[in-house]
């Protein structure tokens, strides 16, 4: 129980470092938001104002997000009986943005749990196991919240939990780099190294883990950011390692 708490605190300070007024001291360096979103899908279902505020967050600050790095994650990290409470999330997001920045990684999640087929419940652990509140949130439950097989009512979200753009990009200069990308494919390779720097062995590597069929998108991709100083490849044998060069802070 104490180690669940603890990672439950962790996905608070994260989103508290980004922006996002839940209680307690922001983290202190900017989160690895692809994997802070897996996480809140993972404590979702035990608290409610992880739908609503960071469904908020992401629909002020969709541009921020790698996107193509979040589709790989989801096929390849996060947890079956996850899927549908991030889904939610995503799509609750997308609908206030009234566009489709999250399509790939919706549509990954879409794809398992049509493979998965589970049997619909309440999203909040409260409501299951208790006959009455499932009945509520059954009959009240959101389209949304129905084709992801986890019921809740449709959200409101809340701009004013959320702090500014100009004080959310102070406290975290990487988001100014992610949002001036527009959360592309130079962003999800950027990420990618950045926090998984072993993808850097090879373009196929950052290929498999950017979530893209074709290999020239890629190619392309990468020689914009050798050209911008944003990346480096070094030769090693036949192949070339590619490396994130740090760039300074944004004043």
């Amino acid at each position: 129980m104490k180690f669940e708490q603890h990672h439950a605190s962790h996905v608070l300070t994260q989103w508290a470092q980004l922006g996002i007024n839940f209680d307690v001291a922001p983290l202190g360096e900017t989160p690895d938001l692809e994997r802070l979103l897996l996480e809140t899908a993972r404590h979702l279902p035990h608290n409610p104002r992880l739908l609503t505020l960071p469904a908020t967050w992401l629909a002020e600050y969709a541009l921020c997000v790698a996107k193509l790095r979040l589709a790989h994650l989801v096929d390849h990290e996060l947890e079956p009986e996850h899927i549908g409470p991030l889904g939610l999330l995503l799509e609750t997001a997308q609908e206030a943005i009234g566009d489709d920045p999250f399509r790939d990684a919706i549509d990954v999640c879409a794809a398992r749990l049509e493979r998965l087929d589970p049997e619909p419940k309440p999203l909040f652990v409260k409501s299951r196991g208790h006959t009455t509140l499932a009945a509520l949130a059954e009959q009240n439950a959101s389209p949304s919240s129905q084709r992801w097989r986890h019921w809740a009512q449709a959200v409101e979200l809340r701009p004013e939990a959320v702090r500014s753009p100009r004080r959310v990009m102070a406290n975290n200069p990487e988001l100014q780099r992610r949002a001036d990308l527009l959360g592309d494919l130079r962003c999800s390779i950027i990420e990618t190294l950045r926090h998984d720097p072993e993808a850097g062995r090879s373009a196929m590597e950052l290929q498999r883990r950017c979530h893209l069929k074709s290999y020239p998108p890629v190619l392309h991709a990468l020689k914009q950011l050798e050209r911008s100083g944003t990346i480096e490849r070094i030769a090693e044998g036949t192949s070339k390692r590619i490396r994130l060069i740090e760039l300074p802070e944004a004043a």
